[in-house]
């Protein structure tokens, strides 16, 4: 999964040229990763159940269940042992310190390349160039 998703920012890094090719290409990497979650996150698999909602019944993006703040604050949403994961990102506990939303990423190379246009583009449009690359590392907890 991880190829083909820095292959689509690859691919539509300028932005899409072409909306019909976009939105197909969007489409179909999107239902491949509610495919992937859904076999490999259980918690997940069961939230997406109960709004029945499963691989077979989504057939566009837009109708894939987008998990609430508090699933990331009770649940344990992985698709890969936590224990593998090189960043954890949480959210404030502004609400709640006790239950911080988790965020686990395995390897952050898929969030470092989907935010080098954005940062470019709009946090820092005249400072930012290929030259000068910008990340933003989560902290360490």
């Amino acid at each position: 999964m991880t190829n083909e998703i820095l292959q689509f920012i690859k691919n539509y890094n300028g932005g899409p040229n072409q909306a019909a090719e976009y939105e197909k290409d969007y489409n179909g990497l999107a239902l491949k990763l509610f495919r992937f979650q859904f076999q490999h996150n259980q918690a997940y698999k069961k939230f997406c159940q109960s709004k029945k909602k499963t691989p077979l019944t989504v057939k566009n993006w837009a109708h894939i269940p987008p998990m609430p703040i508090q699933g990331f604050k009770h649940l344990t949403l992985s698709c890969e042992p936590i224990e593998e994961a090189e960043a954890v990102f949480m959210t404030s506990g502004t609400t709640n310190p006790e239950a911080k939303g988790k965020n686990y990423h395995k390897v952050l190379t898929v969030w470092d390349e989907s935010m080098k246009r954005p940062i470019k583009q709009f946090v820092l449009p005249d400072f930012v160039t290929n030259h000068c690359p910008f990340y933003l590392l989560p902290m360490n907890s």
